[in-house]
């Protein structure tokens, strides 16, 4: 029973989430919400998966309250103690596991050469360019209009002489107010995750879209926060003066997203939804990776879901 709930909440949620989430309105009128519900997406995905291909290790109809037994159960189960049927079971399980593990590791290393390009690309700022106190932000020579925080370990605010030369003083205290809305926001932490995912396994719908519509929504977070304090048509005349190739890896840019969608939103804001509806929404959507957690533990304890063979 453990392994059917598992597997059911997995299939529920790789077919569900694509299609709601992205089309669902009301992320656009609460993006800080709309990131948190693709994010407890994968979340929950990644969670009941792998709770799928453990359950499948281990008989847990023979746990019963004994947690400090499982790893002797495990054991016996893939040497064929509880029988041949049991046996192969498991071993798919730990096969499964090792290569989700596997895929994990390979993206985590990838993520890793990232993090190494972004710090060297600091460290080439900090020599190259020039920090500007009044702007909060470093100055370097180059043609092309772009603005962009590069994050992480003493991270910066970068403006080049092209973004000076084409934004006007409203523009400019507009892109520099959205950057750092992104640093203290700690958005980069946000992406590395929904990208990890994206990039161990490329071929799971939900993942490919959780790292596409995050990228969109913390634009749009970024957006809002910038704007109560700045005007929205400054904010929006400063995307299309920075409609530029993309920044160094790892940076966030100020016209990163989809800047038509962003202007749009700019320029007409929709309602927000209510403080209650996002708060009581929120306190759901942070329960949901729980329930996989939820249904793993309790198979030791609970009958129903410790049911025995063939699916336990």
């Amino acid at each position: 029973m453990t392994l059917l709930l598992l597997l059911g909440l997995s299939a529920a949620v790789a077919a569900v989430v694509p299609a709601v989430l992205a089309r669902a309105t009301w992320a656009v009128r609460a993006p800080r919400l709309g990131v948190l519900a693709w994010e407890a997406a994968a979340a929950t995905l990644v969670l009941s998966a792998f709770g799928a291909a453990l359950a499948m290790t281990m008989p847990w109809h023979e746990a019963n309250d004994a947690v400090c037994m499982v790893w002797r159960l495990c054991l016996d189960a893939l040497s064929g103690a509880h029988g041949r049927a049991a046996q192969l079971m498991s071993w798919i399980g730990l096969t499964v596991l090792v290569a989700a593990l596997a895929r994990m590791t390979w993206a985590g290393a990838r993520l890793v050469r990232v993090v190494g390009l972004r710090r060297r690309h600091s460290r080439q700022i900090r020599l190259a360019g020039k920090h500007r106190p009044d702007m909060d932000a470093t100055v370097i020579e180059h043609p092309d209009p772009a603005v962009y925080l590069v994050p992480g370990r003493g991270e910066q605010i970068v403006v080049t002489t092209g973004a000076l030369s084409r934004l006007d003083q409203d523009g400019l205290a507009a892109v520099l107010a959205h950057e750092r809305a992104h640093a203290r926001g700690r958005h980069h932490l946000i992406l590395t995750f929904s990208g990890l995912l994206h990039d161990a396994f490329p071929k799971v719908t939900v993942f490919a879209q959780a790292d596409r519509q995050v990228r969109r929504l913390v634009e749009i977070c970024a957006d809002d926060d910038a704007c109560r304090h700045h005007s929205r048509l400054a904010l929006a005349r400063a995307l299309v003066a920075l409609a530029t190739p993309a920044a160094a890896p790892g940076a966030l840019a100020a016209d990163g997203g989809d800047a038509l969608q962003r202007m749009r939103r700019l320029m007409d804001p929709p309602p927000p939804l209510p403080r209650y509806t996002q708060l009581a929404a929120a306190a759901a959507l942070m329960a949901l990776p729980v329930l996989p957690l939820a249904i793993l533990l309790s198979a030791p304890v609970v009958p129903v879901l410790a049911a025995g063979p063939p699916l336990w």
